[in-house]
């Protein structure tokens, strides 16, 4: 009796199960119903790996700084290797409040860094086309008791000009071998992680710290 015969599908699967699951974390800084508006038309026809992906996917809302860093602060600490803590709008999140500002997003952004780095996944950063190099005040702004924030009047840098602090963005690569050749401290910490970012083409492309 001849043996059966194996689909090609079946065989893509197989071969697919072979390959560990990623344990992903998805924080979304924005209220549902906005996200939803956000989410293209027309989605593809998912693949079976992004089917298998999704089934491990964990997807946390928070729309506001505090969530989020109250979520990011809950996560545990694991020895396992693998997986993405990704992050969608984290700017939006303090956007029209007290921590809108390069002081805030350098508090959130800290507690994501440990966050990934302790649970042992790779950061990654997504928003709205153009919010990387979105501007805000260096200090933080004052809201009155009507609720309308008062930007104090100072210098106003952009998101990626704050993310640089910890991470190094591909046109700066060459600069990087470089300071890491010349025993850089400051150049070899930015390299423990990987971290993405949205370009304006609203698509994660890998860069390191």
């Amino acid at each position: 009796m001849p043996p059966p015969q194996i689909s090609p599908i079946n065989r893509r699967i197989d071969f697919l199960e072979g390959f560990p699951v990623p344990r992903t974390i998805l924080l979304i800084c924005v209220p549902k119903g906005i996200f939803y508006r956000l989410l293209e038309s027309k989605i593809p026809i998912p693949t079976a790996r992004r089917l298998r992906y999704a089934e491990t996917t964990k997807i946390v809302w928070a729309p506001s700084y505090r969530h989020a860093r109250a979520f990011l602060s809950t996560i545990e600490p694991s020895t396992e290797k693998g997986g993405f803590l990704a992050i969608w709008g984290l700017t939006n999140a303090q956007y029209c409040t007290v921590e809108w500002s390069a002081q805030g997003v350098a508090r959130t952004l800290v507690h994501a860094i440990d966050a990934a780095d302790r649970s042992g996944r790779t950061l990654s950063l997504a928003g709205t086309p153009g919010w990387i190099d979105r501007k805000m005040p260096l200090l933080n702004a004052n809201i009155d008791t009507t609720g309308i924030t008062h930007l104090l009047e100072n210098k106003t840098v952009t998101v990626k000009r704050i993310l640089m602090r910890w991470i190094s963005f591909p046109e700066d690569d060459k600069k990087e071998e470089e300071a890491v050749a010349d025993g850089s401290a400051h150049a070899k910490r930015k390299r423990k992680a990987a971290v993405a970012f949205g370009n304006k083409d609203s698509k994660l492309k890998r860069i390191r710290f």
